[in-house]
């Protein structure tokens, strides 16, 4: 059993490289069966209408399956129907049990993810999660584990993922199968990629056809990627196509940004840091061909956005420059003076040593204060909370998101 993805060109294909849509586009799932044994040498595809599917890159022929025929009882037909139910597959945005992946000694209880591991390897790792510990961060691996929401996706031959789903990503697969056959009950149940598996780290089936782990999610699991409608940046509407994907500690940083091109997890909308988030999505966006990297490096490589070159301060909501305390009057607009909705916002931790720790970008110039940035302006930014659900995307307030945790703020461009 696979499933097919409706391409530009109205043919049906199994390449599932995440499908990157508009934020308004439909996108039809469709099952196409492959009947066993060969026949005279060829394998039939059956699917819901006749027309032509690419399979492993081949052109094939997909036959109508017709209840009308199929259905008739013998002589005439085989008395077969056939029931196909769909399934979404969602990531734990952390790890369910009370194991966890902590890359810092003596953090006990620790169950956010840390860098993916390439295979789902249960007999290698401890009950903490470890797959290589060492006394650098980055020899951290981790196994992204999955549940199957109850209410399934549907049933049937083909299903819709519009724009009624919202943005985001999201995963597909055919849960099961069936053939009825006169006086025999269910005759065949045929399960694909995604099957759960309670006794493997990630829930996922790990031997055979049914194998669906690797980096994350196996490529035969379907992804739709729908963009946002957000105004005029093609950069955030890339950035809030990461909406249901979890969040990660510091995976630029941990041995990742050497990977092949297109394999690295935030590339493959597995997971993402702060860093990494703003990156994934300018490369998505055709915007940059820059390496993923963590949040300091990021903002070294960044110009300053016009004269505002400062280091930056929030007295109340007032943004201040730490050289003179002096208010800054950073104005928010289009021009080449202006800090630009999606520029990046790079905060530094208290007490501050000028290392930059975290991500930022400008979402909305919604404070007190319009056409300046102040401390009620809006950032999007890659964060995690106590929840096993709620996913790595977050909007906050400038001040929110300084908090008691960041000293101060410098501004860089964006996308």
């Amino acid at each position: 059993m696979v499933y097919k993805v409706l391409n530009a060109a109205g043919g049906w294909s199994d390449n599932s490289t995440p499908a990157l849509v508009k934020h308004d586009a439909t996108v039809r799932l469709r099952a196409i069966v492959k009947v066993t044994p060969v026949v005279d040498g060829q394998e039939y595809l059956w699917g819901a209408d006749q027309g032509t599917a690419t399979v492993a890159g081949q052109s094939r022929t997909a036959y109508k399956w017709a209840d009308s025929v199929w259905g008739k009882a013998p002589p005439d037909g085989l008395g077969l129907t056939a029931t196909i139910e769909w399934n979404t597959l969602t990531p734990y945005m952390r790890h369910e049990g009370d194991h966890g992946n902590d890359p810092h000694e003596g953090h006990e209880g620790y169950r956010w993810y840390t860098s993916v591991c390439p295979w789902d390897l249960n007999c290698f790792l401890g009950s903490n999660g470890v797959f290589s510990k060492h006394d650098q961060e980055s020899g951290y691996l981790d196994i992204i584990e999955y549940h199957f929401p109850q209410d399934g996706a549907g049933g049937g031959w083909q299903i819709t993922d519009d724009k009624s789903e919202g943005q985001g990503t999201r995963r597909y697969r055919i849960g099961e199968c069936y053939t009825t056959g006169p006086g025999s009950g269910r005759s065949r149940t045929v399960y694909t990629a995604g099957k759960e598996d309670e006794g493997s780290y990630s829930k996922l089936v790990q031997s055979g056809a049914d194998d669906a782990y690797d980096w994350g999610v196996k490529s035969t699991v379907m992804r739709i990627v729908r963009k946002s409608d957000f105004e005029n940046s093609e950069f955030i509407r890339h950035i809030e196509a990461y909406t249901l994907v979890p969040w990660i500690l510091g995976s630029g940083t941990h041995g990742m940004a050497q990977v092949p091109p297109g394999q690295h997890q935030t590339e493959r909308y597995i997971g993402f840091d702060c860093a990494d988030l703003v990156v994934g999505a300018a490369r998505h966006a055709g915007l940059t061909t820059i390496d993923y990297t963590g949040a300091n490096a990021l903002q070294a490589e960044r110009d300053p956005r016009g004269p505002y070159t400062d280091t930056y301060c929030l007295e109340g909501n007032v943004v201040k420059r730490v050289s003179d305390g002096e208010n800054a009057d950073i104005t928010i607009g289009t021009g080449a003076n202006d800090l630009h909705i999606g520029d990046l916002i790079f905060l530094d931790n208290y007490p501050a040593d000028g290392t930059y720790d975290h991500t930022t970008v400008l979402y909305k110039d919604d404070g007190a204060d319009a056409g300046l940035l102040d401390g009620g302006d809006t950032l999007i930014f890659a964060g995690y909370t106590d929840s096993d659900t709620e996913d790595g995307l977050f909007k906050e307030t400038l001040s929110g998101e300084m908090g008691d945790d960041h000293e101060c703020f410098v501004v860089r461009e964006g996308w």
